[in-house]
């Protein structure tokens, strides 16, 4: 399995991606309107996507909290990968 980390800039692709990877996850992303705010907060965020073989792995979004730190606002790996 070939895995690639890419960082994503387009706003769309990383609403895609976030979409993808949390509706995925229900056990933890359960709540529509929480899950609706990660996606749309996570598109003003540097994010990162994991590929598997050409397909969506899962990502990982920072919050900046200075010029020289962040923490992670939200992350997720999809369950299972065809």
């Amino acid at each position: 399995m070939d895995l690639i980390i890419k960082k994503i800039i387009d706003k769309k692709e990383k609403e895609i991606i976030s979409k993808e990877v949390l509706y995925d996850l229900p056990e933890w992303f359960g709540l529509p309107e929480s899950t609706k705010e990660y996606i749309k907060d996570s598109q003003d965020k540097p994010f990162l996507a994991c590929y598997a073989d050409d397909e969506v792995a899962g990502f990982i979004v920072l919050n900046a909290t200075s010029k020289d730190t962040a923490d992670i606002f939200v992350m997720g790996i999809k369950k299972k990968i065809s």
